[in-house]
């Protein structure tokens, strides 16, 4: 009995534990089925197209956040996460808690494929395209391409194009094998003379005519037989077309002929056709040519070559002519610059064309190209020209030089400077002489100026006023200055600075002579020599130069009546009209320094002194011209002069130099 009962208690409890057990499983799965709720209420859902993408992966970039497979759980309020898949670019997502939709779709679009393209010739010049559109110009191309279907389209110079259509798949690398054939061009070749072999890249194909096919590139076509010379040509063959013809004329093969020339220097004609006299000349093998040799003052030679001709010597026999050649004046004869005598001479010479030079000292050189016929006589009388009057002839009117210095040309003739007693306001110095020119000059338009002086003083005065205060010696040095600026040998001889002498045969700058100003000022343009520069009235003309005027009558003792010139002192150079000789301030403005020297004694009345340069010494030297100062007749005459041997500050100079 009290196991029964001990045994109704174990089953009581047994029932009991049955009951609890459940119960807690049933809360257990009841909790889960609560979390899992909660979890997929709050949750987000990630789909992803095409179907293709997936498996994909998701990984959180920023915020706070759970993933369980297609699900995002934030722990946060924010959070960015990417998703991947193979084959497909990468996409950036974000999400927010407070979101009402739970689903997230994202749109993957499809990566790059590697495309390998293989062929196994070398293409030249290829052009890929891919639908058209050209992609690469390179041998087995590698193409990055969306997945998808294409035409694939290849070009090659020497290969038959092709085109073709692929699939591109998607997450893997595609290669595609091509198989491109070479073009082949009909090629008909013909020779004269035919039965020659044809060779092509150095293999034979078969004697002309002929006619076959090759493949396209660049192909070298040889053309032999024997007994004549080999014709090759290179060729580019890439167009197919129906046919491509050539024809090959081939020459004879040559043999060398051995020449020799006496004289040397003649020309050699083959057939009548002229070539190069060589020491050896080449012919074909079985002609025989006619050779002729021609040497200019020889008799040409005429030779028939024959098959076993093998050496050939010209000795041609001269052919002469004479010349009496005659000069004035007497010069030396030079031909092919050996000389040859002195005019009058008799030559000898070979009949042909001789250039004959004559030279003579002071003269310009004489160039004469005659032509002599065999057994003729000739004769030529020349006349040379002097340098002198060569210069002459090639001298222009006016000329301005590296200081913008204008000079003008003066070509004088014989006539008288200085004045006779009876002159109203003649002096004592004014010796008349006879004076004769066989030398022209150039003479300076106007005074120098102080921005020229400057140049060679160092002076900062750069205004066109004339420049005054300065020596006959800085005037003489400033000449010599500019002749070795301009490369002309020096007039005036120095020693430390100062002038000792002359050279009456330079050309370089000089300052004029006393009977160079007076013909300038006096004859020059005119019929007749004057006493004034404007003439032989002594009545000052309007607008005559700058003279002692109204405007200066504080400055000077005696002025000119109502003559007013407005200027007080110097005036800027040319301000006032050209004068009948072409010059400028000739009368007034700043008196002038002349080469001569100063001298009082008489001259020789019977004699005509030729380029006069004045006395060999003297007490100091010639200055012309009136200035801002003078008033009176006396100084206003062209034939006025004063000496000095010191600077004063109303004179100044211009310039002079020889032409011839």
């Amino acid at each position: 009995m009290a196991n029964k009962f001990e045994k109704l208690i174990l089953d009581a409890k047994k029932s009991r534990l049955k009951k609890v057990f459940v119960t807690a499983v049933f809360v257990s799965v009841l909790l889960f089925f609560i979390i899992v709720g909660i979890f997929l209420k709050l949750s987000f859902k990630v789909t992803v197209t095409p179907l293709e993408a997936r498996p994909f992966s998701i990984e959180i970039l920023e915020g706070s956040a759970l993933v369980f497979s297609d699900r995002i759980f934030l722990t946060n309020s924010y959070a960015a996460f990417k998703v991947s898949s193979i084959g497909f670019k990468d996409e950036i997502l974000s999400v927010k808690s407070d979101a009402t939709a739970r689903e997230l779709t994202v749109k993957m679009a499809y990566d790059e494929v590697l495309l390998e393209i293989k062929h196994k010739v070398n293409l030249t010049s290829p052009r890929w395209e891919i639908d058209g559109i050209l992609v690469s110009e390179k041998n087995n191309p590698s193409l990055k391409l969306l997945p998808g279907n294409y035409i694939l389209s290849v070009d090659s110079r020497y290969h038959i194009a092709i085109s073709k259509k692929i699939v591109v798949l998607p997450k893997f690398s595609n290669t595609i094998e091509l198989e491109i054939a070479p073009k082949k061009i009909n090629l008909k070749v013909e020779s004269i003379p035919s039965l020659a072999d044809l060779y092509v890249d150095g293999r034979k194909i078969g004697m002309t005519p002929i006619e076959t096919e090759i493949l396209a590139g660049q192909r070298k076509i040889e053309i032999r037989k024997n007994g004549f010379q080999k014709r090759s040509e290179s060729l580019e063959l890439y167009r197919v077309t129906d046919e491509i013809s050539k024809t090959y004329v081939l020459d004879e093969q040559q043999r060398t002929i051995s020449m020799k020339y006496s004289p040397a220097g003649g020309l050699l004609y083959l057939d009548g056709i002229s070539t190069a006299p060589l020491n050896s000349i080449k012919v074909a093998r079985t002609s025989t040519p006619l050779i002729r040799y021609e040497v200019a003052g020889y008799q040409g030679k005429e030779i028939q070559l024959t098959q076993e001709t093998k050496n050939i010597e010209f000795k041609l026999e001269p052919s002469y002519s004479t010349i009496r050649i005659n000069s004035v004046p007497k010069a030396k004869v030079f031909i092919s610059k050996n000389f040859m005598g002195e005019t009058p001479v008799n030559l000898r010479l070979l009949a042909k064309s001789h250039l004959i030079e004559l030279k003579a000292e002071g003269y310009v050189p004489y160039s004469l190209r005659v032509e002599l016929n065999e057994s003729t006589s000739n004769s030529y009388l020349a006349e040379l020209t002097s340098i002198k009057d060569h210069r002459l002839s090639v001298s222009q009117n006016q000329i301005k030089n590296s200081l913008d210095i204008k000079m003008k040309k003066f070509s004088p003739t014989k006539f008288s400077i200085g004045s006779p007693r009876s002159q109203k306001g003649q002096m004592a110095n004014e010796q008349i002489r006879v004076v004769d020119f066989n030398r022209s000059f150039y003479f300076s338009e106007y005074e120098i100026t102080n921005q020229q002086f400057s140049a060679f003083s160092g002076s900062s005065r750069s205004d066109d006023l004339p420049v005054v205060g300065i020596s006959w010696q800085q005037a003489a040095l400033f000449c010599n200055w500019l002749s070795d600026k301009e490369g002309f040998e020096p007039f005036y001889r120095t020693y430390k600075r100062k002038v000792i002498g002359f050279d009456r045969k330079s050309l370089g700058y000089r300052l004029p002579s006393e009977s160079e100003w007076e013909y300038v000022a006096r004859f020059a343009n005119k019929k007749k020599p004057s006493i004034f520069v404007w003439g032989d009235e002594y009545v000052v003309p309007e607008d005559a130069g700058n003279l002692a005027d109204v405007a200066a009558k504080e400055l000077v003792e005696v002025h000119l009546g109502k003559y007013n010139d407005n200027y007080v002192k110097e005036a800027p150079v040319g301000s006032f009209p050209r004068e009948i000789s072409g010059v400028y301030d000739m009368t007034g403005n700043v008196s002038e320094w002349v080469h001569d020297f100063y001298s009082l004694e008489p001259p020789n009345i019977e004699r005509v002194f030729l380029n006069y340069m004045g006395p060999e010494y003297g007490e100091g030297h010639i200055i012309k011209g009136s200035n801002y100062t003078s008033s009176s007749w006396t100084e206003l005459r062209a034939a006025f002069k004063q000496s000095s041997q010191e600077a004063r500050s109303e004179v100044g100079f211009r310039i002079a130099r020889y032409i011839n």
